[in-house]
């Protein structure tokens, strides 16, 4: 997988990441009942998942792949749940400061948060 340019958009690294076919839940089996509302990100609809309970692509990639590919997510995950925590951990210190406020206008003025 090439490295993402953290400089670039979001639409050019997601052309960069690879297509796993046992990861995407078949859209047959999705039946979309009403739209809940739309923003920024796009259409949120409420949706019945026809078999979600049978639905493991780690096992999947585990028997295709012997378990190695599994293990790379498994790790990636607790880093990224780490990394999440310690964000959290941080936003809450600020808004416990009253910064919360200063927090938000800054991310909606810049394109990074400052902070």
């Amino acid at each position: 997988m090439e490295i993402l340019d953290r400089n670039g958009n979001i639409q050019e690294q997601l052309q960069k990441l690879p297509f796993i076919p046992e990861w995407e839940f078949p859209r047959e089996r999705i039946s979309f009942a009403r739209e809940l509302g739309s923003g920024q990100f796009g259409i949120v609809w409420l949706a019945d998942a026809i078999g979600i309970s049978a639905f493991h692509p780690r096992d999947m990639l585990r028997e295709r792949e012997g378990g190695r590919r599994f293990l790379f997510f498994n790790r990636t995950t607790k880093r990224n749940s780490y990394v999440f925590c310690k964000e959290v951990t941080q936003v809450a210190v600020k808004a416990m400061k009253g910064w919360i406020l200063n927090l938000y206008n800054t991310c909606m003025y810049y394109d990074y948060c400052l902070y």
